[in-house]
């Protein structure tokens, strides 16, 4: 459901209003975004995290392949004592964005969350963030942008190289192969 520029407080309400107008009428992005992005982080938290039923968590593929897309890691792990092939690559590979995916690891595969502000004439704008756990410290919100719909930011996301668990099974061999470090 969205969530009404109104029930903002008085002074983010304008900048609320402007941010929509940035996304439908291709205005300059407000210069006080960060005023209600610092609000919706500090006072209006549960309103980014509201939804934790409703979103996703993402993969970072890049983040992934660095850490363990290696011959190193793969002998280490799979106690191989013959050469490495592609194909053993990829298994590996895929092995490890399920075990991400399977385990909810808090670094690598952070929660998405979109809010949805609305205005009078019912016009909305996503305002996109991911959130990592960080132990002890707790969550922390990465505010990404604003979009015209949830669609539009899910795509950036993929631009980005994240990768949602129900498109995992697209990745192809040679994209894996092209992340590894032999």
């Amino acid at each position: 459901m969205p969530m009404h520029i109104q029930s903002l407080p008085t002074d983010l309400q304008c900048i609320a209003q402007d941010v929509i107008d940035y996304v439908h009428k291709n205005l300059p992005e407000p210069k006080g975004i960060g005023d209600l992005v610092a609000w919706f982080e500090d006072e209006g938290w549960d309103e980014i995290v509201g939804a934790w039923s409703d979103e996703q968590i993402v993969l970072s593929l890049d983040s992934l392949a660095q850490l363990r897309f290696e011959d190193d890691e793969l002998s280490a792990y799979g106690d191989v004592n013959c050469e490495i092939t592609d194909e053993m690559r990829v298994n590996f590979a895929r092995d490890q964005i399920n075990y991400e995916f399977e385990s909810g690891s808090e670094y690598l595969c952070p929660s998405v969350h979109s809010l949805e502000l609305s205005d009078p004439m019912e016009r909305v704008a996503i305002l996109g963030w991911l959130v990592q756990i960080h132990g002890q410290a707790g969550p922390s919100p990465n505010y990404l942008g604003v979009y015209e719909n949830r669609e539009k930011f899910y795509q950036e996301l993929r631009d980005r190289g994240f990768l949602f668990s129900d498109w995992k099974d697209l990745v192809t061999d040679q994209q894996l192969l092209a992340l590894w470090d032999r």
